[in-house]
């Protein structure tokens, strides 16, 4: 895969991610193969992965896959939106890896709980789960 940043950060109040951006320029900079980035998410093993994608190609359907085997996995979009996918059939939704997401934050800056949305065939908005103290 060409063009990946890998980055240990914080996003908003939700804490710590692993960050996986996949820009897309028009030139070819830090080359990193899908075992690269899985290791990468192993060497944390306490934090969810972000990917950070504008469309779904096979190298992001393929960290879907593998990166769900690990841990939980939110996608950021500036381009995608969770309608694009929540009307696709079960099979195809299975096949590009889309139920191994936790969240989907869309073009809308939307935050969308994706296992509940999916599971209830409805939007669902994700709510962080607060502290009782």
């Amino acid at each position: 895969m060409k063009n990946v940043i890998t980055k240990f950060t914080t996003y908003k109040e939700y804490g710590l991610f692993n960050h996986i951006y996949l820009l897309d320029v028009d030139y070819v900079f830090n080359e990193k193969s899908v075992e690269d980035i899985i290791e990468f998410v192993k060497n944390e093993p306490f934090c969810d992965v972000m990917i950070h994608a504008n469309d779904i190609c096979h190298d992001v359907i393929k960290l879907f896959k593998e990166i769900s085997k690990y841990k939980d996995i939110w996608l950021q979009s500036d381009e995608l939106y969770y309608e694009e996918f929540g009307n696709m059939n079960e099979d195809t939704i299975k096949i590009i890896g889309f139920d191994k997401l936790k969240v989907m934050i869309d073009a809308l800056g939307d935050e969308i709980d994706v296992k509940k949305s999916l599971q209830e065939d409805n939007l669902v908005s994700f709510i962080p789960e607060k502290l009782p103290f």
